[in-house]
Order: C-alpha cells, then structure tokens, then sequence
C-alpha cells in the first residue's frame, strides 16, 4: 500500500488515492528524531515512557503492563480507553 501512495504521489495525484489503514500508523516528528512522552496508566497506578515512533500498546507492554486487546490491530475495540489529558 505504501508502495502505491508513493506512486500516485510521484505521478501528482496523491490525493486520488483513498485506503484504510488498522496497522496504527506514526507521524513523523517535525525534527525527524522520535519524541518521547510520559503515560500515567489510572488503573495501575504506572508510569511509563512511550516514543512516538511505536504503538502505545507496544510501549504498555514493554512496560510490563497486560492491557485488555484482541486482534492488536484495533478492529475489536477492545483495546479502547480513555484519554484523560495531553
């Protein structure tokens, strides 16, 4: 799919191209380097640093936390929570 954008942005039409991404896709940083960001998870309690260049499922559970999820791509939604701030 990435291949295709690509395409269709070299030949100008970029904006011609309509897909659907489940895989969590991450913004570049204006600097290029990835940030980090602290996380205060309300039900543990925990605090954990997440990169802007990884999923914060992925960075929960580097973090040893065991949060609810079922296909990690987000179409069961089990994986849903609340953002409280930031």
């Amino acid at each position: 799919v990435d291949g295709v954008q690509g395409l269709y942005r070299e030949a100008g039409a970029g904006d011609r191209v309509r897909s659907e991404s489940y895989r969590g896709r991450v913004l570049p940083s204006p600097s290029g380097a990835a940030s980090t960001h602290a996380v205060h998870c309300e039900i543990t309690e925990q605090m954990f640093t997440a990169s802007s260049d990884t999923s914060l499922l992925e960075a929960a559970e580097a973090a040893g936390l065991r949060p609810a999820h079922g296909c990690r791509i987000g179409i069961c939604r089990s994986c849903q929570c609340t953002k409280r701030s930031g």
